[in-house]
């Protein structure tokens, strides 16, 4: 009988066979490599394996035979996993458990559909975020590859979550554990910080709970933050309204294609991307081509973060071209080759949008200066007060032509229209918002509604 073998690669990678925890090659690469040809499930080239994670000075195919021969050892002891020739290598998963892919298995399907027990199964998989550890963000082409996976497994983990919040409600104890581990996984989530602190309240843990609402005012930006989402389930603007002007401003500026970038600025909750997603449809319907992107805070030091979505709509294998650094002389050339590759795919008529400036990495910073003024237009969307410590994007601004337009507080006749509630009712609103159009729909939300946990996480 063929022996079990488990590999786990959420959290720390890990081998176990028959109970025993086998002991990894300390090598990162080694690895990383596991864990690569574990999830590409299919045999590759060679070439390809030796340019993924070794620099051409470590002499990449001797690498590759020395990560191979340790893998053998772990791999092949009751049976051959590793398949290695002279051009392609594979690991057969026949006699193999993966959590990855049992994960996928248990979830198959609605989430609502599936027993507790497989969620719960599935929950206890998730020991940490996938290859943990194992970034290597001097290697592109692998690291964009990690970075993929784990946003594909953390939107399951996510879902997971708030599939059984709903399911223990009547459990408060489980419901605040999932709800903290809920934090932890999106800490800029609003709904989730939101949930978080009402369920400390609800037990009484007052304390812990005004500790989290200063946490989230710092992280949101906004004074009034904290003690609103203690009570209510945040959720974006759905309708452009009082925009009018800068409606206009952005129409008027892609019909004149003027030069330079337009950047909308405004604190959380102003709507910037209510507005730019209403300037997008106008935009296509002028006949233009949309790329869209955001950056977000917990990719600040990753290369190219912020821009990875546009180069993937542009279909350019921007994994497969840009270099692993940047720093040298030929990395240079390369970076150089590379944006004129892009640029030159570009049709003219390409809108592209980044939002989140202030949370955009260096290399995506200046990928915007470059592409500013070459052809196409480039809105961007930023806080104002969170762009000064963010030197790249600072400098990008202040390189570029801009056409600036800041979103103000709506007055109380467009709350109202956006509320649709009576004046009366809107003149309160209004000013506990202070005009801030998140603030003020959630606050409208909550004098209507229930309030009842299972409302707020579905």
């Amino acid at each position: 009988m063929v022996e079990a073998l488990q590999i786990r690669l959420l959290g720390e990678p890990e081998l176990v066979r028959a109970g025993v925890r086998l002991v990894l090659p300390p090598s990162k690469k080694t690895r990383a490599l596991l864990g690569y040809l574990v999830l590409q499930r299919r045999a590759l080239r060679r070439e390809r394996l030796s340019q993924l994670l070794w620099d051409v000075a470590d002499d990449p195919r001797a690498a590759l035979r020395w990560s191979l021969s340790k893998l053998r050892e772990l791999l092949d002891a009751d049976v051959q996993r590793l398949h290695a020739d002279r051009e392609q290598v594979s690991i057969a998963l026949e006699h193999t458990w993966v959590d990855v892919f049992e994960v996928k298995r248990l979830l198959a399907g609605p989430l609502t559909a599936l027993a507790t027990e497989a969620l719960e199964q599935a929950l206890a998989l998730f020991r940490g975020e996938l290859l943990e550890g194992l970034e290597l963000p001097d290697f592109q082409a692998y690291y964009a590859f990690c970075l993929s996976e784990r946003a594909e497994l953390s939107r399951l983990h996510v879902a997971l979550l708030n599939e059984l919040l709903a399911r223990h409600e009547a459990q408060p104890e489980r419901a605040l554990d999932l709800a903290r581990r809920l934090v932890e996984l999106e800490p800029e989530s609003e709904r989730a910080r939101a949930l978080f602190q009402r369920l400390l309240h609800a037990q009484g843990r007052n304390q812990e709970a005004a500790l989290e609402s200063r946490k989230t005012s710092r992280l949101l930006g906004h004074a009034q933050a904290g003690e609103q989402l203690a009570a209510l389930p945040l959720s974006p603007p759905s309708r452009c309204v009082g925009r009018e002007r800068e409606l206009a401003a952005l129409r008027d500026w892609l019909a004149e294609r003027a030069p330079g970038v337009f950047i909308v600025e405004g604190e959380a909750g102003l709507g910037k991307s209510t507005l730019v997603s209403t300037f997008v449809e106008h935009a296509r319907g002028a006949g233009w081509s949309v790329l869209r992107a955001e950056a977000r805070e917990l990719e600040l030091g990753s290369p190219y973060a912020a821009v990875r979505a546009l180069f993937t709509q542009l279909s350019l294998a921007l994994d497969e071209q840009e270099p692993r650094r940047v720093t040298d002389d030929s990395s240079e050339q390369a970076l150089s080759r590379r944006l004129r590759a892009l640029v030159d795919a570009m049709p003219e008529s390409t809108l592209l949008v980044l939002e989140d400036l202030h949370w955009c990495d260096r290399m995506s910073a200046e990928l915007v200066y470059r592409l500013a003024g070459e052809r196409g237009a480039i809105v961007l969307t930023a806080r104002p007060g969170e762009l000064v410590d963010n030197e790249p994007a600072r400098r990008c601004l202040a390189a570029l032509r801009t056409h600036p337009l800041t979103l103000a507080p709506l007055n109380l006749d467009e709350t109202q229209q956006l509320l649709q509630r009576p004046r009366e009712q809107a003149e309160r609103i209004h000013r506990e918002s202070g005009g801030n159009p998140l603030f003020a729909l959630e606050l409208a939300r909550a004098d209507g509604a229930a309030g009842s946990l299972a409302r707020l996480v579905r």
